[in-house]
């Protein structure tokens, strides 16, 4: 017997229980353990991979020097590898100059806005002011001279002295406008419905004649369509937005697709004749007469912000040749599986803006719209068919202070990718698109301008012939660094340079470990 009052035999059984329990487990231990040295001397032995037999022969200081050259290559290997990888991660994408030889046929032609530099009709505001004269009492010539501060919305500038008279006029505009507004707009007149009142001179009718495209005489009203820019309403070519249901007859032709220049010269682009009122001006920003030609992608809004835009002067009595080159980068559709952020690009069905498909100029005039409307609460009159819905009422003079404090920052973009410090100054005082990257596929033109004088005199009218100057367009591509395969024989390589390790290599010593541990795990147990 056991002298102890506490001990019963269910205790001591349980004891004895827990003790074997603890002894199969080690032992079990002890057997896969030795089980695993014994693969690995055996695999030492006889693996065709170079080096790995003298870990196990030799003298101890000869084994440590291999296990300290295979320790080192392990390392480096893995090191390499992670190097590779990142640098593949942090910037996944190429640009390369593919080819010189992409016909202009396959180049959408350029979107071309003529815009006269008048940017108010003298009969035009002359009528407008007998309309706001007959229902008041005011004089019909300081009604005429004040209109010219609607002219201030284009631009958003006025000295101080200007401030009170044009809040004056605004309050004027409100109380005797003849026409009903729309319930969805500020105060009691429709500004874009004024304005395009008073732009007579983007009237395509009037302004252009003599038009050609392609090499063919057509109707400049078949080649043009009436529509706003960012200078107002302009006489616009080859210009497509999927929001936009106004197109032009030879579009609507195309299938509503952008069109194309077959060929190249100067008698294969686009011509026309555009014809100046000199007697008609009244509001002009800058101190000259003629006109102002927009040229940008087809599918972008033409605004100066968005960076995509060229602007060419074209005076009176002038024959003008804007020559065309082209550059056409598009993006390997494997380049989609990676981020925006890495690709550096967006694709145009991938992202959209209140334009329609995205394109960074769009993403530009999308970010400056939201940024008037978040510090302005309005929306400009040029931006209301497009970003009316939502965004806030159309801008008018009494807007006109918050506008002009503003109007410089709008004018200037701070750098997507800039991430130091020292512009945050211009970090304030410009805007901050951050998600506007480039497009994955796009065509980007460059203008050579020449001009001559046309022989005559007392000349209104000008000439502009806009065409490719070459038959062909440089393409560039925008292609993955490493493709899967790539990447699989990279880290190969590396394997089989530093260690001699191969595909074959793994899975032989996957099935020799696991073929030897177990018959070694049967063997010592027994």
């Amino acid at each position: 017997m056991i002298d102890d009052p506490t001990w019963t035999p269910g205790v001591m059984r349980k004891r004895v229980s827990v003790g074997s329990q603890t002894s199969n487990v080690g032992r079990l231990n002890f057997v896969v353990v030795r089980a695993v040295q014994e693969a690995f001397r055996q695999f030492s032995k006889s693996s065709s991979l170079c080096g790995y037999r003298y870990l196990t022969e030799g003298s101890a200081l000869e084994r440590f020097i291999w296990l300290l050259i295979h320790l080192t290559s392990l390392s480096s290997v893995i090191y390499l590898n992670l190097y590779m990888w990142q640098m593949f991660i942090t910037d996944p994408t190429i640009v390369t100059l593919e080819k010189f030889t992409l016909p202009i046929r396959e180049v959408p032609f350029p979107g071309v806005s003529i815009c006269n530099i008048n940017r108010i009709s003298k009969k035009a505001a002359y009528a407008m002011a007998k309309e706001y004269a007959d229902r008041s009492s005011e004089n019909l010539s300081y009604i005429f001279e004040d209109i010219k501060f609607l002219g201030k919305l284009y631009d958003f500038s006025f000295s101080d002295q200007e401030e009170e008279s044009i809040m004056r006029f605004q309050k004027f505009l409100e109380e005797y406008d003849p026409d009903r507004p729309q319930e969805s707009l500020k105060g009691d007149f429709d500004v874009l419905n004024k304005m395009s009142q008073l732009q007579l001179a983007g009237d395509c009718v009037e302004m252009l004649s003599d038009c050609r495209w392609g090499g063919f005489n057509r109707p400049c009203a078949d080649l043009f369509i009436n529509e706003l820019t960012m200078d107002g309403f302009c006489c616009v070519f080859n210009y497509f937005n999927k929001n936009n249901p106004n197109v032009s007859k030879i579009m609507q032709e195309n299938d509503n697709r952008t069109l194309h220049s077959t060929k190249f010269g100067r008698n294969f682009g686009l011509t026309f004749r555009v014809n100046t009122n000199i007697s008609d001006y009244f509001y002009s920003p800058i101190a000259t007469m003629g006109s102002k030609i927009l040229i940008t992608s087809a599918e972008d809004f033409p605004d100066t912000t968005s960076g995509s835009l060229i602007e060419k002067l074209v005076p009176i009595g002038v024959e003008a040749n804007l020559e065309l080159t082209a550059q056409s980068i598009y993006t390997v559709y494997e380049a989609k599986k990676y981020s925006i952020a890495k690709r550096n690009c967006i694709f145009k069905n991938e992202v959209r803006t209140i334009f329609g498909d995205y394109s960074q100029s769009d993403c530009i005039m999308d970010c400056k719209i939201r940024s008037v409307a978040a510090l302005c609460e309005c929306v400009s009159f040029m931006h209301t068919k497009a970003a009316f819905s939502g965004f806030g009422y159309q801008c008018t003079l009494a807007d006109l202070a918050c506008l002009s404090k503003y109007a410089a920052k709008w004018r200037q973009i701070y750098p997507r990718d800039y991430a130091d410090d020292g512009l945050e100054r211009e970090k304030q005082d410009a805007l901050n698109c951050r998600n506007c990257y480039p497009e994955c596929d796009t065509s980007r033109y460059f203008v050579n301008s020449e001009q001559g004088n046309i022989a005559g005199d007392d000349l209104n009218y000008s000439i502009v012939n806009i065409f490719f100057e070459t038959p062909y367009v440089e393409q560039h591509k925008q292609d993955v660094v490493y493709y899967w395969f790539d990447m699989i024989s990279m880290f190969g390589g590396i394997c089989s340079l530093i260690m001699g390790i191969s595909i074959i290599s793994c899975v032989e010593v996957v099935i020799f470990f696991t073929y030897k541990i177990i018959e070694n795990i049967y063997k010592f147990s027994r």
